[in-house]
């Protein structure tokens, strides 16, 4: 299974079920369109909190692929 955690805010953040190329192409359409985008992510191990990140143009964020099969 693969997931990608996102670093934002000095956070670490997970959006499961999904690879790198998704997720920087959802982030990349909105921005694109010039739009803010309202990022879903789990917070948390263990029991999670489901999370929204604001994603702007300023806005830095790094994405990182984990591939659980590995």
């Amino acid at each position: 299974m693969k997931r990608v955690d996102v670093h934002y805010g000095g956070f670490a953040y997970t959006i499961p079920d999904t690879t790198l190329d998704a997720v920087q192409a959802q982030i990349m359409s909105a921005l694109r369109d010039g739009e803010a985008l309202w990022l879903r992510v789990n917070y948390g191990s263990g029991s999670v909190l489901a999370t929204d990140l604001l994603i702007t143009s300023g806005t830095p964020v790094a994405l990182a692929e984990i591939d659980d099969a590995e």
